[in-house]
């Protein structure tokens, strides 16, 4: 069954076509929309209601792999000019990998340049992506989008710099889950496009986003997310660097930790996953620059979510890190 992800700039989050759009819609453009998602390819034709003639076009939003994901379209009355058509780009996302695929659109709604090469491209991980203290709003859509039903479409707004002028802008990212014949989540797909115009504040979350962000951009402390289910280090509010830590902005736990301080250290972060909130702090050793190798460090980890996030249980949380 279609679903309306938006009109002009107004969000709809999956409504129903036919109880959101007027009767040239419903009539005319609805039939075009489902006939170029059906076969990829973009429709015109002119058509007469109540004694006027309007021009309604449809045209397919392309994948990674060249299948259509979405399709939008416009009507006007013959002979006007349309308004410009919202700037859209279609992803993938393989569950098992973990390795999202962009269509090229969605490259230059980020700032990237578009690789070469055909077939799927390979893209940056875009809940990644987002301004500081986003992360973990990000993750806990991640959580709902894998866990939502395949007729679910799974929605959020989120602001992230343009990688090429850092400039940011206001991105909706809608998704649905593929699963297999036993119920696992095999991929993601959807499309993101810019909706300069929403206004954050009624979007799930985005209060807990602003505190958290601005924690992380007012402190001078080292303020990091450990991901326990990725095992990985993410989104450093400093650089690594000033701890004198030799490690990538991202980086897996295990690569980033004394191999003998490792099983301590992740017991650490399950013991502060399961408890109450309370910060729980020990000294371990990072891979560091300079012949030595190693650097002590003092790591401070609290939870975020002592309660889970608007319902779904996330597996990170925040650390602290300073000299040991």
């Amino acid at each position: 069954m279609p679903r309306l992800a938006s009109v002009g700039r107004g969000l709809f989050r999956g409504q129903s076509p036919r109880a959101n759009l007027d009767q040239v819609a419903r009539q005319h453009l609805l039939p075009l929309l489902v006939e170029a998602l059906a076969f990829g390819k973009p429709v015109t034709r002119e058509v007469v209601q109540r004694g006027r003639a309007w021009t309604v076009h449809a045209e397919p939003v392309l994948g990674p792999s060249g299948a259509p994901e979405a399709a939008r379209g416009h009507y006007v009355a013959v002979g006007e000019s349309p308004d410009p058509a919202p700037v859209v780009g279609a992803w993938s996302y393989d569950v098992a990998l973990l390795q999202p695929y962009w269509a090229p659109e969605l490259f230059g709604l980020y700032g990237f340049p578009c690789p070469e090469g055909e077939g799927p491209l390979a893209a940056p991980d875009g809940f990644r992506l987002v301004e500081q203290g986003g992360w973990t709003r990000m993750r806990a859509t991640l959580e709902r989008m894998v866990t939502a039903e395949p007729s679910e479409l799974t929605t959020v707004v989120f602001r992230v710099p343009r990688q090429d002028t850092g400039r940011p802008q206001k991105l909706a990212m809608f998704s649905h889950v593929a699963r297999d014949e036993q119920g696992v989540p095999q991929a993601l797909s959807g499309i993101t496009m810019r909706v300069d115009d929403f206004d954050m504040e009624e979007d799930p979350g985005f209060a807990e986003q602003e505190f958290l962000s601005g924690v992380l951009r007012l402190t001078s402390d080292t303020l990091c997310v450990v991901d326990l289910g990725h095992g990985r280090f993410y989104a450093p509010n400093h650089p690594w660097s000033r701890l004198g830590i030799d490690m990538p902005r991202e980086a897996r736990v295990a690569d980033a930790v004394h191999p003998e301080d490792l099983a301590s250290f992740e017991a650490l972060l399950q013991e502060v996953l399961a408890g109450d909130g309370t910060p729980t702090s020990m000294v371990l050793r990072f891979r560091a620059f300079g012949p030595q190798g190693w650097t002590r460090v003092q790591a401070t980890v609290l939870r975020i979510h002592p309660n889970g996030a608007g319902g779904h249980s996330l597996d990170h949380v925040l650390c602290r890190l300073a000299q040991g």
